[in-house]
């Protein structure tokens, strides 16, 4: 179901957001007019997991559908090294993927698509004799278990005035509910996550080369984790109980691409501020230059800054599975971090080219 994957390494644009440090990867799904028809597949591996993708494309003049359905089922108990212990965990998994779109995003008047996902799934591991339906949270046997449930809803909506000037509004909603043990520790955790994005878009200068985008945006994010450990946990841990965060984040932003006359350079430079609700303001600059010296030799810098707040436990699950005790004598500091670099790419042909 995916279309294409676009790779950025080193600092982003600030359209992306606050947080990219280090680079991101963007996944793009595919859509009724790029896609087959109808399409499926099966696949069963050497683990005897089973998986079955589908999915449907529906092409009008105006408007487009895609659906994808998919369901993985789990495969056999294997320990091959016979330490009684499974070398993988049992996966269930099912979910379904559908997108609406009204005309182009390069047509002139409205445009739009809708899509929405929902993934539900678990996960099994531990000791082969593990049984989840009576031994979590036992000492029976050694088990850890995974089990969310995942819907998200997105959406785009944009209107073209002419060839040099767009508006647009971007908005999702995700939200999981997830239920865990890992051997006598339980972890229950429910997420929140809405955001909007609303961006103008100009061409302008004199040969309308030059292309700025700038606009508000607002983040709001609810995270509620409980930790509980069983009766038979007699290693005195002191972390067990409730944590909520709850962040409010609107921001500005404005970047421009600058095309200058000798074409082989590209620059683009960018300013976003976010003001967190307990943390302050933030301001993030990023910049990226391009020099193409020959059409088969790429020349790129850039250098940017990023920040983000930290999610402890799920970015840290090995926290839950340690017997070692967690102190939190203070409230933890949003990350900050700075990111430079270069990169040369050069192509090479060899043999005969058409």
């Amino acid at each position: 179901m995916l279309e294409n994957i676009w790779v950025v390494k080193g600092a982003n644009s600030v359209l992306q957001g606050y947080e990219g440090m280090v680079g991101q990867i963007t996944i793009f799904p595919r859509e009724g007019s790029l896609a087959e028809p109808f399409t499926a597949d099966v696949l069963v591996n050497s683990f005897g997991e089973k998986h079955l993708n589908t999915a449907f494309a529906v092409q009008k003049t105006k408007w487009t559908n895609y659906t994808a359905l998919h369901t993985s089922q789990p495969g056999g108990k294997w320990d091959r090294d016979d330490d009684t212990f499974l070398d993988l965990p049992r996966l269930t998994r099912y979910s379904v993927y559908n997108k609406w779109r009204y005309r182009k995003e390069n047509e002139l008047g409205w445009s739009a698509f809708i899509g929405a996902r929902l993934v539900h799934e678990q996960r099994v591991g531990g000791q082969k004799n593990f049984d989840p339906e009576t031994d979590e949270g036992t000492t029976l046997a050694y088990g850890q278990t995974l089990r969310f449930r995942q819907p998200e809803l997105f959406t785009k909506t944009g209107f073209r005035f002419d060839a040099n000037r767009k508006i647009s509004l971007l908005a999702s909603y995700v939200a999981q509910e997830q239920q865990a043990w890992f051997g006598l520790t339980q972890y229950d955790a429910s997420q929140r996550h809405a955001y909007a994005n609303l961006q103008y878009e100009l061409f302008w200068g004199k040969d309308k080369t030059q292309e700025l985008k700038t606009g508000l945006s607002y983040r709001h994010f609810v995270l509620d984790e409980q930790i509980g450990f069983t009766e038979a946990d007699t290693l005195g841990r002191s972390f067990a109980g409730n944590y909520r965060r709850e962040e409010n984040i609107p921001g500005f932003f404005a970047e421009n691409t600058f095309h200058l006359k000798d074409p082989r350079w590209i620059w683009i430079a960018g300013l976003r501020a976010d003001r967190h609700n307990a943390f302050g303001w933030h301001v993030t600059p990023r910049t990226m230059l391009r020099f193409n010296p020959t059409p088969d030799l790429d020349l790129r810098a850039s250098i940017g800054t990023g920040w983000r707040t930290v999610n402890l436990f799920p970015e840290n699950t090995a926290l839950l599975v340690s017997n070692r005790d967690l102190v939190l004598p203070e409230t933890l500091q949003p990350e900050r971090a700075w990111n430079a670099g270069l990169n040369v790419t050069r192509r090479f042909l060899s043999g005969k080219c058409a």
